[in-house]
């Protein structure tokens, strides 16, 4: 065969795989699988001064995954449905926003919220929230309160997620010492709610019990979504008797427990007499005490840091569906070692399709998130390092990123960079393609354990004392504006770019960019660099001519820093979702 005859064979095949598999981004060969592997459970060690991080290969693949799953697509029109976005967790709204100088209204007195429980959004800019006493929420896009409702006798410690046909889902939990047989522990109670968009419940069902009780979750439930159906899908811990079994719970859309799926189970070693909550919190890397109220929150001693003791919510599910569609795939972190993904049926059920064995040790996780060329993305925290880890669907094993200790669920920017929020006063971000590196670290002035949220324009960060705005790449602060009590739940973007972030018992709306900026925008990209245009001309955070360094953190002018120095949000008018003329100076 001739040079030619190889060329033209080689372009062919490599149509053909387009085709099925779509376009990936190149894979380094430096980070491809070994073509003849040992063993599907070949693993690599990497050794830390503080903890050893054991990253394993896929244990098992699906053949209908063959190389490199199709990308996910981040959904039109910026819809923020679930707890950190979408499906998938990306923290990515497609659409244009402004930077958050000031807020169009403060609506305040909506009660107490758990670490990570922010607003959700509905594709017709309904804003849903559900609070510490119960009470699930709706508003209007401008504010205004349309219905409020109980979950009687339970907490809502978890976002809720919005449905294909506007309905809301939230799950209400409980906790009682219960004092049989001479010993005293704790016994959850679990409920999920399904509320129709006018505020009308329409059943309510309890998880499924075992000897203490229904559970304990604090993660948010997620929904899994293939053509006209939708499951509900929560990750849930149970004690069975000092073994503990991280188990994942599907209902159907009318409340039927489909199936109940176990993740992962262990038996830690337990010394004296404690109650379950007592050895929860000591070994398990997540205590409900201060979400269930068994614990009183202590305040912060400035308004620069979190209040002690703090801790992130239970990871959810993330739900990966690739660009040609077919049924998703679930992906969870157990927050304990492992990395494992599910295909799905309503009709079969879980099947496993591989495990990312990480540590010998516990390890703190977030939910996962799901990049577009199929790899999960999972923050770490050991006692003192922590670490960005990779694992599947995709089969190329990615090594894990050292990074801050962080509380933060990955952000997926509009050009693919992973944001984490480093919870001791940061934020850095790292480049996934050639290689996995940091590519910037910001400095911030205060804590925070809340996800970034980025739009085409910007990403926005929740702190303990301002709501933070950065360019698109997240290398510039270009806005602040100051609060308190902030830095526990992410901003969401709503459908028209509006920010809404909680801090403290209030909502903080942002408004969208005017829409005489907007005219002729065609897409994400026009629109972005629109309004970056506009920033950028402010010769306050312009780079410097010629400077091919990534920008730091800069001094801002007056007019780009507002909030609790000279506060002027306490009864603004709202500015409509439907804004068709400019906005007054006050809000620009």
């Amino acid at each position: 065969m001739n040079v030619c005859s190889k060329k033209f064979l080689i372009a062919v095949v490599g149509l053909v795989s387009m085709v099925v598999w779509g376009v990936a981004e190149p894979v380094p060969s430096s980070h491809a699988m070994d073509p003849t592997p040992a063993s599907p459970v070949e693993s690599f060690e990497r050794s830390t001064d503080s903890q050893e991080i054991q990253g394993r290969g896929i244990l098992q693949v699906a053949p209908t995954l063959g190389g490199v799953p199709g990308r996910f697509m981040p959904a039109a029109g910026g819809s923020w449905r679930h707890t950190h976005g979408d499906a998938a967790n990306t923290g990515f709204a497609n659409v244009v926003t402004a930077p958050g100088t000031l807020p169009s209204r403060k609506v305040s007195g909506l009660g107490s919220y758990a670490p990570g429980a922010g607003p959700v959004i509905a594709s017709n800019g309904t804003v849903y929230l559900g609070n510490s006493q119960g009470q699930l929420r709706a508003l209007t896009p401008a504010g205004d309160p349309k219905w409020m409702r109980d979950t009687p006798g339970r907490k809502i410690v978890a976002s809720p997620v919005v449905g294909a046909d506007g309905s809301i889902y939230v799950v209400g939990t409980s906790v009682a010492r219960d004092h049989r047989d001479g010993r005293q522990f704790l016994r959850y109670f679990a409920n999920l709610y399904r509320f129709d968009p006018g505020g009308a419940m329409l059943w309510v069902r309890p998880f499924p019990e075992r000897s203490q009780g229904a559970g304990a979750t604090s993660a948010a439930p997620n929904i899994w979504r293939s053509g006209d159906t939708e499951v509900i899908i929560v990750p849930v811990l149970y004690n069975q008797q000092g073994a503990y079994q991280l188990t994942l719970v599907a209902f159907s859309t009318n409340g039927g427990l489909l199936f109940e799926q176990k993740v992962t189970g262990w038996a830690p070693q337990v010394t004296g007499s404690g109650s379950w909550g007592d050895a929860f919190c000591a070994i398990y890397p997540l205590c409900f005490n201060q979400q269930f109220g068994l614990n009183p929150t202590v305040l912060a001693p400035n308004t620069n840091q979190l209040p002690a003791g703090v801790e992130p919510p239970m990871p959810s599910v993330g739900i990966y569906t690739g660009a040609s569609g077919g049924a998703p795939l679930v992906v969870v972190a157990d927050n304990y070692q492992n990395i494992v993904g599910y295909s799905f049926s309503p009709t079969q059920g879980f099947q496993e399709i591989f495990r990312k064995h990480l540590t010998k040790d516990w390890m703190r996780m977030s939910s996962p998130t799901l990049m577009r060329d199929g790899h999960s993305v999972v923050r770490g925290n050991g006692s003192k390092q922590a670490w960005v880890l990779f694992g599947g669907p995709n089969v190329v094993n990615w090594t894990e990123v050292s990074t801050a200790l962080t509380g933060a669920i990955p952000t997926i920017t509009a050009d693919g960079r992973i944001v984490m929020v480093d919870r001791s006063r940061g934020l850095t971000v790292i480049g996934t393609y050639p290689s996995r590196t940091v590519l910037n670290h910001v400095p911030l002035e205060a804590e925070s354990i809340a996800p970034a949220a980025a739009s085409c324009s910007h990403v926005f960060v929740s702190t303990a004392n301002a709501l933070v705005t950065l360019d698109a790449k997240a290398t510039t602060v270009v806005a602040k504006f100051d609060w308190r009590a902030g830095g526990l739940s992410s901003p969401a973007i709503g459908p028209s770019g509006g920010v809404y972030v909680l801090a403290g018992d209030s909502l903080h709306i942002f408004p969208p960019p005017p829409p005489s900026r907007l005219v002729g925008v065609t897409g994400c990209q026009d629109g972005a660099s629109r309004v970056q245009s506009d920033i950028l001309e402010n010769p306050t955070i312009n780079l410097s001519p010629g400077s091919s360094r990534l920008p730091k953190t800069r001094t801002l002018s007056p007019i780009m820093r507002r909030g609790i120095n000279g506060e002027q949000t306490s009864d603004i008018t709202p500015i409509p979702s439907d804004m068709t003329e400019e906005p007054s100076e006050a809000v620009k």
